[in-house]
């Protein structure tokens, strides 16, 4: 299980925040705003800097309290499992930023590409499930997994 949370906090979650800098990545061209880096480690330096922080928070507020939550309640249910725990990592996600005092970033919009705007509500249902699906992948069906033989 600690395993399966470090890897989402610190390899998922941060391969889907540098989403806008992938394509840089793979081209080799490491230039962000007006800045060229000639390395790969001094860009990804540079994109990830004080991201340590963010997946730690990210870990111990969003993660951890969805864990212990799956753990005392959501693994005794065996119908819909799946979608019933991404509803409730939504819900965590949705009562963390209102619990920062940050409740009206949930009614912005957030810009993708010059003309596509998405509301921020639905970049986070995206990102849970991501986060859910590799937390299933990861942990939860190799927990499920013995239950399900056994019954």
């Amino acid at each position: 299980m600690i395993i399966g949370n470090l890897l989402v906090a610190y390899i998922v979650f941060p391969m889907i925040y540098i989403h806008n800098h992938w394509a840089n990545i793979l081209s080799g061209s490491y230039t962000d705003g007006y800045t060229h880096y000639t390395t790969l480690s001094t860009y990804l330096h540079r994109i990830y800097n004080g991201f340590f922080l963010f997946s730690t928070i990210l870990l111990i507020g969003s993660l951890l309290p969805f864990q212990l939550f799956k753990h005392k309640y959501l693994y005794k249910i065996k119908k819909y499992y799946f979608i019933k725990s991404v509803l409730v990592y939504i819900l965590i996600n949705v009562f963390l930023i209102l619990l920062t005092g940050y409740g009206f970033v949930l009614s912005m919009s957030m810009s993708i590409g010059y003309h596509f705007q998405i509301p921020f509500l639905w970049i986070l249902i995206a990102f849970s499930v991501i986060a859910q699906s590799a937390l299933y992948i990861c942990v939860d069906k190799s927990i499920r997994e013995p239950n399900r033989k056994e019954e």
